[in-house]
Protein backbone atom coordinates (compact mmCIF):
# COMPACT_ATOMS: atom_id res chain seq x y z
CA UNK A 1 0.00 0.00 0.00
CA UNK A 2 1.30 3.39 -0.93
CA UNK A 3 2.78 5.87 1.53
CA UNK A 4 0.13 8.46 0.56
CA UNK A 5 -2.58 6.07 1.84
CA UNK A 6 -0.69 5.40 5.09
CA UNK A 7 -0.31 9.14 5.64
CA UNK A 8 -4.01 9.69 5.07
CA UNK A 9 -4.88 6.96 7.59
CA UNK A 10 -2.45 8.44 10.19
CA UNK A 11 -3.95 11.88 9.71
CA UNK A 12 -7.42 10.42 10.34
CA UNK A 13 -6.29 8.79 13.60
CA UNK A 14 -4.72 12.03 14.83
CA UNK A 15 -7.85 13.97 13.93
CA UNK A 16 -10.00 11.60 15.99
CA UNK A 17 -7.58 11.84 18.92
CA UNK A 18 -7.75 15.64 18.97
CA UNK A 19 -11.54 15.58 18.60
CA UNK A 20 -11.80 13.47 21.76
CA UNK A 21 -9.93 16.06 23.86
CA UNK A 22 -11.73 18.89 25.70
CA UNK A 23 -10.30 22.40 25.58
CA UNK A 24 -12.10 23.30 28.86
CA UNK A 25 -9.89 23.50 31.99
CA UNK A 26 -11.24 21.81 35.12
CA UNK A 27 -12.35 18.24 35.63
CA UNK A 28 -16.08 18.89 36.11
CA UNK A 29 -16.89 20.95 32.99
CA UNK A 30 -18.86 20.04 29.83
CA UNK A 31 -19.60 16.54 28.56
CA UNK A 32 -22.62 14.61 29.79
CA UNK A 33 -22.05 15.24 33.55
CA UNK A 34 -24.71 17.93 33.87
CA UNK A 35 -22.45 19.88 36.27
CA UNK A 36 -22.31 23.64 35.77
CA UNK A 37 -18.97 25.29 34.99
CA UNK A 38 -17.69 28.51 36.56
CA UNK A 39 -16.96 31.19 33.99
CA UNK A 40 -13.44 32.52 34.65
CA UNK A 41 -13.68 35.35 32.14
CA UNK A 42 -14.28 38.99 33.16
CA UNK A 43 -17.83 39.32 34.43
CA UNK A 44 -17.95 35.85 36.03
CA UNK A 45 -21.19 33.96 36.34
CA UNK A 46 -22.21 30.39 35.68
CA UNK A 47 -22.72 28.82 32.27
CA UNK A 48 -25.00 25.89 31.45
CA UNK A 49 -23.13 23.00 29.87
CA UNK A 50 -24.26 21.97 26.42
CA UNK A 51 -23.60 18.32 27.19
CA UNK A 52 -24.02 15.67 24.56
CA UNK A 53 -21.48 13.72 22.50
CA UNK A 54 -18.76 16.00 21.13
CA UNK A 55 -17.06 13.29 19.04
CA UNK A 56 -17.08 14.25 15.35
CA UNK A 57 -17.19 10.62 14.21
CA UNK A 58 -17.47 9.73 10.53
CA UNK A 59 -15.66 7.23 8.32
CA UNK A 60 -12.09 8.35 7.70
CA UNK A 61 -11.00 5.23 5.75
CA UNK A 62 -9.65 5.67 2.22
CA UNK A 63 -11.82 4.57 -0.74
CA UNK A 64 -11.10 1.11 -2.12
CA UNK A 65 -8.71 1.22 -5.08
CA UNK A 66 -9.63 0.04 -8.56
CA UNK A 67 -7.89 -3.28 -9.17
CA UNK A 68 -8.87 -4.05 -12.79
CA UNK A 69 -8.71 -2.12 -16.08
CA UNK A 70 -11.01 -2.93 -18.99
CA UNK A 71 -10.55 -1.70 -22.56
CA UNK A 72 -13.46 -2.01 -25.00
CA UNK A 73 -13.21 -1.71 -28.75
CA UNK A 74 -15.28 1.16 -30.20
CA UNK A 75 -14.30 0.66 -33.85
CA UNK A 76 -16.68 -0.58 -36.53
CA UNK A 77 -15.28 -4.01 -37.46
CA UNK A 78 -13.23 -4.26 -40.63
CA UNK A 79 -12.81 -7.95 -41.30
CA UNK A 80 -10.73 -7.37 -44.41
CA UNK A 81 -7.67 -6.91 -42.19
CA UNK A 82 -6.12 -9.61 -40.03
CA UNK A 83 -6.10 -7.21 -37.08
CA UNK A 84 -9.64 -5.79 -36.76
CA UNK A 85 -10.34 -3.15 -34.13
CA UNK A 86 -8.09 -1.00 -31.96
CA UNK A 87 -4.53 -2.37 -31.68
CA UNK A 88 -3.39 -2.20 -28.04
CA UNK A 89 0.33 -2.26 -27.34
CA UNK A 90 0.72 -1.34 -23.64
CA UNK A 91 -1.00 0.33 -20.68
CA UNK A 92 1.09 2.47 -18.33
CA UNK A 93 0.09 3.52 -14.80
CA UNK A 94 1.45 6.98 -13.98
CA UNK A 95 1.62 8.24 -10.38
CA UNK A 96 2.74 11.81 -9.58
CA UNK A 97 4.09 12.19 -13.10
CA UNK A 98 6.26 9.05 -13.08
CA UNK A 99 5.82 5.52 -14.41
CA UNK A 100 4.50 3.26 -11.63
CA UNK A 101 3.59 0.09 -13.50
CA UNK A 102 2.37 -1.64 -16.65
CA UNK A 103 -0.30 -4.20 -17.48
CA UNK A 104 0.27 -7.79 -16.38
CA UNK A 105 0.02 -9.77 -19.60
CA UNK A 106 -0.88 -13.05 -17.90
CA UNK A 107 -3.94 -11.43 -16.27
CA UNK A 108 -5.52 -10.37 -19.59
CA UNK A 109 -8.81 -12.03 -20.46
CA UNK A 110 -11.80 -11.35 -22.69
CA UNK A 111 -14.59 -9.88 -20.60
CA UNK A 112 -17.17 -9.65 -23.39
CA UNK A 113 -17.57 -9.47 -27.16
CA UNK A 114 -20.22 -8.03 -29.47
CA UNK A 115 -22.01 -9.81 -32.28
CA UNK A 116 -19.93 -7.76 -34.76
CA UNK A 117 -16.77 -9.66 -33.88
CA UNK A 118 -14.98 -10.95 -36.99
CA UNK A 119 -14.79 -14.73 -37.01
CA UNK A 120 -12.73 -14.83 -40.20
CA UNK A 121 -10.64 -12.11 -41.81
CA UNK A 122 -8.91 -11.13 -45.04
CA UNK A 123 -10.15 -9.77 -48.35
CA UNK A 124 -11.99 -13.03 -49.04
CA UNK A 125 -12.93 -13.77 -45.45
CA UNK A 126 -10.93 -16.97 -45.51
CA UNK A 127 -8.07 -16.07 -43.16
CA UNK A 128 -7.58 -16.26 -39.43
CA UNK A 129 -7.92 -12.95 -37.58
CA UNK A 130 -4.27 -13.35 -36.68
CA UNK A 131 -3.63 -10.38 -34.42
CA UNK A 132 -6.93 -10.77 -32.57
CA UNK A 133 -6.17 -14.31 -31.40
CA UNK A 134 -6.74 -14.98 -27.70
CA UNK A 135 -3.15 -16.21 -27.51
CA UNK A 136 -2.04 -12.63 -28.27
CA UNK A 137 -3.85 -11.08 -25.27
CA UNK A 138 -0.71 -11.28 -23.13
CA UNK A 139 1.01 -8.94 -25.59
CA UNK A 140 -0.48 -5.96 -23.77
CA UNK A 141 1.75 -6.77 -20.80
CA UNK A 142 4.87 -4.77 -19.97
CA UNK A 143 6.24 -1.54 -21.48
CA UNK A 144 5.56 -0.38 -25.01
CA UNK A 145 7.15 -2.83 -27.47
CA UNK A 146 4.94 -3.17 -30.58
CA UNK A 147 6.63 -3.38 -33.96
CA UNK A 148 4.80 -3.38 -37.29
CA UNK A 149 6.62 -5.03 -40.21
CA UNK A 150 6.05 -5.15 -43.95
CA UNK A 151 7.33 -8.67 -44.48
CA UNK A 152 6.96 -10.63 -41.23
CA UNK A 153 4.67 -11.11 -38.24
CA UNK A 154 4.11 -7.97 -36.17
CA UNK A 155 5.10 -7.98 -32.51
CA UNK A 156 3.80 -6.63 -29.23
CA UNK A 157 0.11 -5.77 -29.72
CA UNK A 158 -3.31 -7.37 -29.78
CA UNK A 159 -6.29 -6.28 -31.91
CA UNK A 160 -9.49 -5.94 -29.87
CA UNK A 161 -11.87 -7.18 -32.61
CA UNK A 162 -15.11 -5.84 -31.02
CA UNK A 163 -14.16 -7.22 -27.59
CA UNK A 164 -13.64 -5.91 -24.08
CA UNK A 165 -10.39 -7.08 -22.51
CA UNK A 166 -9.68 -6.72 -18.78
CA UNK A 167 -6.38 -7.00 -16.92
CA UNK A 168 -4.44 -5.83 -13.86
CA UNK A 169 -1.47 -3.50 -13.48
CA UNK A 170 1.84 -4.78 -12.10
CA UNK A 171 5.26 -3.26 -11.54
CA UNK A 172 7.41 -1.33 -14.03
CA UNK A 173 8.06 -4.52 -15.99
CA UNK A 174 4.44 -5.67 -16.04
CA UNK A 175 5.07 -8.35 -13.42
CA UNK A 176 4.76 -8.70 -9.65
CA UNK A 177 1.66 -8.13 -7.54
CA UNK A 178 -1.35 -6.21 -8.83
CA UNK A 179 -1.30 -2.48 -8.09
CA UNK A 180 -4.31 -0.47 -6.95
CA UNK A 181 -5.37 2.54 -9.01
CA UNK A 182 -6.39 5.69 -7.14
CA UNK A 183 -7.88 9.10 -7.77
CA UNK A 184 -5.38 11.51 -9.42
CA UNK A 185 -3.44 8.62 -11.03
CA UNK A 186 -3.21 8.47 -14.82
CA UNK A 187 -3.41 5.64 -17.33
CA UNK A 188 -1.70 5.91 -20.70
CA UNK A 189 -2.91 3.53 -23.37
CA UNK A 190 -0.50 2.93 -26.24
CA UNK A 191 -2.53 2.15 -29.36
CA UNK A 192 -0.70 1.54 -32.65
CA UNK A 193 -1.22 4.83 -34.52
CA UNK A 194 0.75 7.02 -36.99
CA UNK A 195 3.21 7.98 -34.23
CA UNK A 196 4.61 4.45 -34.46
CA UNK A 197 5.97 5.30 -37.90
CA UNK A 198 7.55 8.49 -36.58
CA UNK A 199 9.15 6.53 -33.74
CA UNK A 200 10.52 3.87 -36.08
CA UNK A 201 8.20 1.20 -34.67
CA UNK A 202 6.31 0.67 -37.94
CA UNK A 203 7.45 0.45 -41.54
CA UNK A 204 6.92 3.56 -43.69
CA UNK A 205 4.04 2.06 -45.68
CA UNK A 206 1.98 1.17 -42.60
CA UNK A 207 -1.48 2.74 -42.54
CA UNK A 208 -1.39 2.59 -38.72
CA UNK A 209 -4.79 4.22 -38.34
CA UNK A 210 -5.55 5.68 -34.91
CA UNK A 211 -8.53 3.68 -33.65
CA UNK A 212 -11.08 4.24 -30.91
CA UNK A 213 -11.63 2.39 -27.63
CA UNK A 214 -13.10 3.04 -24.17
CA UNK A 215 -11.33 2.57 -20.84
CA UNK A 216 -13.06 1.41 -17.65
CA UNK A 217 -11.82 0.85 -14.11
CA UNK A 218 -13.27 -1.98 -12.01
CA UNK A 219 -13.09 -2.81 -8.32
CA UNK A 220 -13.35 -6.55 -9.02
CA UNK A 221 -12.85 -8.79 -12.02
CA UNK A 222 -15.92 -9.13 -14.19
CA UNK A 223 -18.09 -6.98 -11.89
CA UNK A 224 -19.75 -3.84 -13.24
CA UNK A 225 -20.86 -2.55 -9.82
CA UNK A 226 -18.64 0.36 -8.76
CA UNK A 227 -16.96 0.60 -12.18
CA UNK A 228 -16.15 3.97 -13.73
CA UNK A 229 -15.52 4.94 -17.34
CA UNK A 230 -12.49 7.11 -18.05
CA UNK A 231 -13.90 7.93 -21.48
CA UNK A 232 -12.89 7.10 -25.04
CA UNK A 233 -9.52 7.51 -26.69
CA UNK A 234 -8.36 7.44 -30.29
CA UNK A 235 -4.79 6.34 -30.81
CA UNK A 236 -2.34 6.66 -27.93
CA UNK A 237 -4.17 8.55 -25.16
CA UNK A 238 -3.62 9.49 -21.49
CA UNK A 239 -6.59 9.27 -19.10
CA UNK A 240 -6.99 10.86 -15.66
CA UNK A 241 -8.56 8.89 -12.80
CA UNK A 242 -11.32 10.95 -11.08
Amino acid sequence: MRNRILCAALAGVLALAFAACSSTTGADCGGDTGIACTDTTTGGGDTTPSGGDTTSGGDTSAPAPYMWVMICDKESPDCSTTGPGADIDAIELIVSGSTYGYAIGSSANVSSATADKCSMCGDKGDKECKYAADSFLSRIGGPRDAMVYADKTDDGYVSLNSRCVEFQIGDKTGAGIAQGIYSSDKLKVYEVDPSYKTDGRAYSGCICKAEQYEVWLRLNQGVDTGSVSLGTGTGTTTFSVP
